[in-house]
């Protein structure tokens, strides 16, 4: 496996030995899990072979479907435009057989993590980092051959190209073999194991359904060239915020899944007057990305979960790198292999802490366990929550991404490492989170959580303060949101899990309405630079008067709902005995507030000069988006 890894980066430019070391990367995974002799590792290989098999030969008959001659990525290099069903048919291999789908993928790693830790402990242990590691590499090197050949180059040559001069037999077939593996994952595994505990499914909440459905029929409507497919998108949001309001999951489910579904009809309707390029593209990994989200919070398997987990990272990396530029590739690339190899190592932590059966687990059983358990999984959930230092896809891909995906990211998928934590770490784990001792009378978990809670908040409100972009400045005023949520979180009272979870809900509103009509600005500015954007307000009232709500509520300003929710941060603090993060929490605000009223001198109260151009309101379907945000932050 190793020895794979280290040929396939000497090799790198060479798609054809990319294909050839990482399916010798995988026979290292695989002799690994027959190893380990146990029902979970033997179910996990064969799993694991099958899929890797038909993955890594789709990579392969799509590569050649493209060009049987070229042999280095220079010489392919956008060729998937000139060929695009090839380079999706080779793109689709490629990710698969990293743990990217739209159809999800059998748990075939997930069965030989467990395996490889319930029969060999410590050894298991760095095995399956090692393995995280190799893997991560490919992850890389698999997501940068994917923008090399397929995403790079010409935009206009995919809309220009046919399908009956892009025909080809193996591929389309092993496109089909990939895509039902993912689709009967269940069925696969019983075909391996009659354990009833391999076969047991649980089912998300229906809400992911209808995303899911929605994502697939909206694109094939894009691709049929109907006129009212963007519509058919909003009506797939619509129809899940019903589903969530009707068949309300357990507590904790439910809150995300209501802040999930709301934005995502906001956001949906936003997209009908600002999404103009790729559409069909932009709304199939749209709502491919809210049915992935969906899916975690209302996982009851951890296994599923991380199953969603992945799907998630897939489909907001195609929305990130939705631009086709440098830029957006770069970001993408950051995201990608930051959030991917991050899952990579939360997996075992996952595993760790399942042990502990809730409420009935104490200190005496496995403190080393648990304390393993919590940093593999701070450093999966950290990384999503784009939490210090772990933080530096985030200010890359919310300004490369378009504003409809930004707020979004911001306020939503960063919010996945918030419900990881509480999840699986202070709920899953039970008494034993709180019961293993760290510093300043915090719980072991907490002095982590907190401290990088902690310099998130200075470290994001400092550069915010620096910024001359208006997306880049709304990205790390995230971090230094984020860093609040986090840090109260740490302390593990009552009222600090209240507070945290109720500021993460205002802010996933605040955040989503700032970055929607940041984005509305940049639509007729052109620009990002907050010094072209002077005086633009008293061209765009609605969207100023939009912006300006989210301003002032983020300031955490009465009567607004960030009022009440830092009030009670503060107050949790305070009570926890922690007066200095209560003070800190407090001095975060007033330096949001610095550069938020920057914002709001420059879009509302300057003077729009002379050279710069006059500009008429944002469309109506993204005013109407705005103001049901604007709404949502009184």
């Amino acid at each position: 496996m190793l020895f794979a890894t280290v040929k396939a980066v000497q090799n790198r430019k060479n798609p054809r030995c990319l294909i050839i070391w990482g399916a010798l990367h995988d026979a290292g995974i695989l002799l690994m899990a027959f190893f380990t002799q146990t029902a979970l590792g033997t179910t996990g290989a064969w799993l694991f072979v099958v899929y890797q098999l038909a993955a890594r030969l789709l990579a392969w008959f799509g590569l050649t479907a493209l060009d049987t001659e070229k042999k280095t990525f220079a010489e392919l290099k956008g060729v998937g435009h000139s060929k695009p069903y090839s380079g999706a048919l080779y793109a689709f291999g490629m990710l698969a057989a990293v743990g990217g789908s739209p159809f999800l993928v059998p748990e075939g790693r997930t069965f030989i993590v467990d395996g490889l830790l319930d029969a060999m402990g410590d050894i298991g242990l760095g095995t399956v980092l090692l393995m995280a590691v190799a893997t991560t590499v490919f992850i890389w090197l698999h997501v940068d051959a994917v923008r090399k050949i397929w995403l790079d180059g010409d935009k206009e040559a995919k809309a220009s190209a046919s399908l009956t001069k892009d025909f080809h037999f193996l591929p389309i077939i092993f496109g089909v073999i990939v895509a039902c593996l993912g689709i009967f994952r269940v069925c696969l595994t019983g075909c391996f194991t009659t354990e009833d505990f391999l076969l047991h499914t649980e089912y998300p909440h229906i809400a992911y359904g209808i995303f899911y459905i929605g994502a697939f029929v909206t694109g094939l409507a894009y691709l049929l060239r109907l006129s009212f497919a963007g519509y058919l998108g909003v009506a797939t949001s619509a129809l899940a915020l019903l589903a969530v309001l009707i068949w309300p999951a357990q507590a904790l489910g439910q809150l995300f899944l209501v802040m999930i579904s709301v934005i995502a009809l906001v956001v949906s309707i936003y997209s009908v007057g600002y999404i103009h390029e790729r559409k069909g593209w932009y709304w199939f990994f749209l709502l491919l990305t809210f049915a992935s989200l969906a899916g975690i919070v209302s996982s009851e398997k951890v296994a599923d979960m991380y199953g969603y987990w992945e799907l998630m990272t897939f489909a907001s990396y195609f929305l990130v790198v939705h631009e086709l530029n440098k830029t957006a590739f770069d970001a993408g690339l950051k995201y990608y292999v930051m959030c991917a190899g991050g899952a990579l190592f939360m997996l075992p932590g996952l595993y760790y802490l399942s042990q502990f059966p809730g409420a009935m687990a104490t200190i005496g059983q496995a403190p080393l366990i648990f304390k393993i358990g919590a940093f593999l999984c701070l450093i999966g959930f950290g990384v999503k929550a784009g939490l210090v230092p772990l933080h530096s896809w985030l200010p890359d891909a919310h300004p490369a991404a378009p504003s409809s995906v930004s707020g979004p990211l911001s306020g939503i998928i960063t919010k996945m490492g918030i419900f990881g934590f509480i999840s699986i770490v202070l709920v899953g784990a039970g008494q034993i989170s709180g019961q293993v001792h760290g510093l300043f009378e915090l719980s072991w978990f907490g002095t982590g959580l907190c401290a990088m809670g902690v310099a998130t908040l200075i470290y994001g409100e400092i550069m915010a303060l620096l910024q001359q972009d208006i997306k880049r400045m709304l990205a790390y005023s995230t971090l230094g949101q984020v860093g609040e949520i986090a840090l109260v979180l740490g302390l593990g009272t009552w009222l600090a899990t209240t507070g945290a979870l109720w500021h993460m809900l205002n802010h996933a509103i605040m955040k989503d309405l700032l970055f929607l009509s940041a984005g509305a600005l940049i639509l007729r500015a052109g620009s990002r630079k907050l010094a072209d954007l002077r005086g633009i307000g008293q061209m765009m009232p609605w969207t100023a008067g939009c912006m300006a709500v989210g301003l002032v509520s983020i300031m955490g300003l009465p009567p607004f709902g960030a009022f009440y929710s830092k009030l009670l941060m503060i107050q949790a603090a305070i009570d926890a005995g922690h007066m200095s993060l209560a003070v800190l929490i407090f001095v975060g605000s007033l330096v949001g507030a610095i550069y938020y009223t920057r914002i709001l001198k420059t879009v509302v109260f300057e003077k729009r000069p002379a050279d710069l151009p006059r500009v008429g309101e944002a469309p109506l379907s993204m005013r109407i988006a705005m103001a049901i945000l604007a709404v949502l932050s009184l």
